[in-house]
């Protein structure tokens, strides 16, 4: 019943809205008349219109209810036919995936199989195609080695052929481009010492050292006159010229009557040691003395327990002045203070001679007396008078030119070290290269850079078992052989070393 007074409402509103609708703006007035009209109006009209319109409203909701339940049974069909044929569909969806799960599986299965019996087939492919190539890689191994076996020994022949041609062709090159040297054995040579003659165990036996070994070499015997004082120098290198090639004088006191003598015999070779004599066909020969001086210097500055050793010179000259400029230097440069007494010379004593070994003794005794405990001699024969006094004394003593400590075997304990002067290499030199045909007129002079001067192979234990010593020796024997230091060979320049 609510409903049908609502839906005549309704109408009555819609009947009423038209008029309302129709009615503008224009002005208030004409408004409100016909607002009050259509409401007299509708007060009239109302009950007689609203019955009929709730009659026809009555009719309409009654066939759209039926039409409602009509079409909810319609849809209820709908629906049951829809859920019956959804549980078909999803009965068919089921088989049809099982039979496509079935299908699907005998397929796998299938599948499966046919890749097992291709996998097997490749398998066994590449067992038979890897035996395959293990066996070319075995055959071609196997040629291989055989190739370079072959290859090897073509190379070594090949080799050993170009071997043999170059030293066929060296030897061929060498026997034209090198001389060919003529030995003469028929040439004849002779020396003749100083004063300090034969038997000195110093320099003039280092010079004979070396023609006693041109006779076991060569054959060739030489002729030896010693020398009792400096006047029978010139007649006998003289008697030496009138039947030898090779005319050899030893010692810086020769000079003049070698050069005199060389002139007079002008068709023959002379050799000098320690001087230089001027002529065309004469060989000077000096050495370096004050380098192997000044190592013995070093060593006696250091081992000296009184800071006092001397040194004993047999004639003053430049070549006994190097001897001692190079030892004074040598004490000076690590013993300062014991160099000092060299220096101004309070420790230094000359013989003037060569030869006399009573001088040499009291000369050494003086020196020992004066606080020396080394002593150095540049003397000749002097030197074994040094030796005497030093045993005596039981003092140490330093040898030159030869090994003396080797020489004197009775005096060893008390020589320290020798300075080796190798006049024996000089002369052995100087002679062979007469035999062999290319002896050279001129002037040489060797020193410890050209290994002519050093210490003697002889050491005695107190030195030789003193590192320090001795390493010390070696880095200024290195030092002067590089130039680094260069050693006064005067007494004018060892006294602007020690400034």
């Amino acid at each position: 019943m609510k409903s049908r007074k609502i839906m005549a409402a309704l109408m009555c509103a819609m009947l009423t809205a038209p008029l309302l609708a129709g009615c503008g703006d224009n002005t208030k007035t004409t408004t409100t008349a016909v607002t009050t009209a259509a409401a007299t109006k509708a007060e009239t009209m109302a009950p007689a219109t609203t019955n009929a319109a709730m009659s026809k409203a009555d009719d309409v909701i009654s066939k759209a209810e039926s039409k409602a339940d009509e079409a909810s049974s319609k849809a209820d069909a709908a629906m049951s036919n829809a859920a019956v044929k959804m549980d078909d569909a999803k009965s068919d969806a089921s088989s049809m995936a099982a039979s496509l799960d079935s299908k699907a599986e005998e397929k796998k299965e299938e599948i499966s199989s046919k890749a097992d019996e291709t996998a097997s087939k490749a398998e066994n492919k590449t067992t038979e195609v890897s035996s395959k190539a293990d066996m070319a890689v075995s055959n071609a191994g196997a040629k291989i080695d055989e190739a370079k076996s072959n290859a090897s020994s073509m190379a070594a022949d090949v080799s050993s052929k170009e071997s043999n041609a170059m030293e066929g062709t060296v030897s061929k090159a060498e026997e034209i481009m090198t001389p060919a040297v003529k030995i003469n054995t028929e040439v004849k040579m002779g020396l003749s010492t100083d004063e300090g003659g034969r038997g000195d165990k110093s320099f003039n036996d280092a010079a004979i050292a070396g023609l006693d070994r041109i006779e076991k070499e060569f054959g060739i015997k030489p002729v030896i006159i010693e020398s009792k004082e400096a006047s029978q120098y010139q007649q006998n290198l003289e008697s030496i010229a009138n039947t030898s090639d090779l005319v050899i004088g030893v010692g810086f006191k020769m000079t003049e009557d070698v050069q005199r003598v060389a002139e007079l015999y002008p068709d023959k070779n002379f050799l000098l040691i320690d001087g230089v004599a001027e002529g065309a066909n004469i060989k000077n020969v000096l050495f370096k003395e004050q380098e192997g001086s000044f190592l013995l210097g070093v060593i006696a500055g250091k081992m000296t327990k009184t800071n006092k050793v001397g040194f004993i010179g047999g004639v003053e000259g430049d070549v006994i002045g190097r001897f001692e400029s190079g030892f004074a230097a040598g004490v000076y440069s690590v013993n300062p203070e014991a160099g000092k007494l060299l220096i101004d010379r309070t420790m230094v004593s000359y013989a003037g001679n060569f030869s006399d070994v009573d001088k040499g003794t009291e000369i050494a005794k003086d020196l020992y007396s004066k606080g020396a405990d080394i002593i150095f001699h540049a003397a000749g024969g002097v030197g074994i008078g040094l030796f005497n006094a030093a045993k005596e004394m039981n003092k140490y003593a330093m040898g030159v030119d030869s090994d003396q400590a080797a020489m004197i075997p009775d005096k060893a304990d008390v020589i320290l070290c020798s300075m080796i002067k190798k006049v024996d290499v000089a002369v052995y030199q100087a002679a062979k290269s007469l035999i062999e045909g290319n002896f050279v007129p001129g002037i040489e002079n060797l020193g410890i850079k050209e290994d002519a001067v050093g210490l003697s192979p002889t050491l005695n234990p107190a030195l030789s078992n003193n590192a320090e010593v001795m390493s010390l020796v070696e880095e200024y024997k290195a030092k002067i052989a590089s130039g680094e230091l260069v050693v006064p060979g005067t007494l004018a320049e060892l006294k602007e070393f020690a400034k």
